[in-house]
């Protein structure tokens, strides 16, 4: 009997990646399946970023882990923070000095609390992002930025394997 090289090459394959840390399961804690994203207190001058953050926090949660979105009193975690940076900074300018392009950072300060005990569960942590942009860009700036903070507060979130 002659076998399909293909599904030779799928059961190496497969062998080969076991035991190598591939896993579906979360990565995330497996005693927490709930958080409450809290509004981050704004530190910077412009007012209302706190509400694209928190939306930004919550949609990469809600997408990218196992955990579901809970209201504080809930939740089984709390992540909490500040915003402690937003700025826009022009990069590159035209002939006619129109800018073209614009470097927008974030920063943040964050934590993660056992929402029972108030324990933390991760230690306050610094996190600080730039996007490039060119202007026009139909997306709005704070919510590229945003979107960038969180996906890597989400990942610092993850179990150490």
């Amino acid at each position: 009997m002659k076998i399909p090289l293909q599904s030779i090459l799928t059961a190496l394959l497969l062998f080969s990646m076991h035991g190598c840390g591939y896993t579906a399961d979360s990565l995330i804690r497996d005693d927490i399946g709930s958080v409450y994203v809290a509004y981050f207190r704004n530190d910077t001058r412009q007012h209302g970023l706190e509400v694209d953050l928190r939306r930004a926090l919550s949609e990469e949660v809600r997408l990218h882990t196992g955990l579901t979105l809970a209201q504080r009193a809930e939740a089984d975690s709390i992540l909490e923070g500040e915003l402690m940076d937003y700025s826009i900074i022009s990069t590159m300018s035209g002939a006619d000095d129109e800018i073209l392009m614009k470097r927008i950072n974030v920063g943040i300060r964050y934590r993660w609390l056992d929402g029972l005990s108030g324990r933390e569960l991760t230690p306050w942590g610094e996190l600080e992002e730039s996007v490039l942009l060119a202007v026009g860009h139909q997306e709005a700036e704070a919510e590229r930025a945003f979107r960038e903070v969180a996906q890597a507060l989400v990942q610092s979130l993850e179990r150490e394997w």
